[in-house]
């Protein structure tokens, strides 16, 4: 089951209520870094953080990264098919 629900600044996120892995979905990104608050603790979820301070890669294909936020633990999955119609 997944229930989508309203983040602030209307960003949406869609939460897998079954295991508890939260998918983000582009339109909760910033445009400008891609950057994205964790929808459980708000972390900021950056791309520039090279060193992996605030998250960690759990797996990464083609269609999807899997990480996990420091702050909460929070397991999310973020679409890399980025293609705009």
């Amino acid at each position: 089951m997944v229930v989508y629900y309203a983040g602030s600044a209307g960003t949406k996120f869609s939460k897998n209520v079954t295991n508890q892995i939260y998918e983000v979905g582009i339109s909760a990104m910033s445009e400008d870094d891609a950057s994205f608050p964790c929808p459980n603790c708000g972390m900021i979820i950056s791309p520039e953080d090279n060193e992996e301070k605030y998250y960690h890669f759990l797996d990464v294909t083609e269609k999807y990264a899997t990480l996990e936020c420091h702050g909460c633990n929070q397991v999310l999955k973020i679409p890399l098919d980025t293609e705009v119609d």
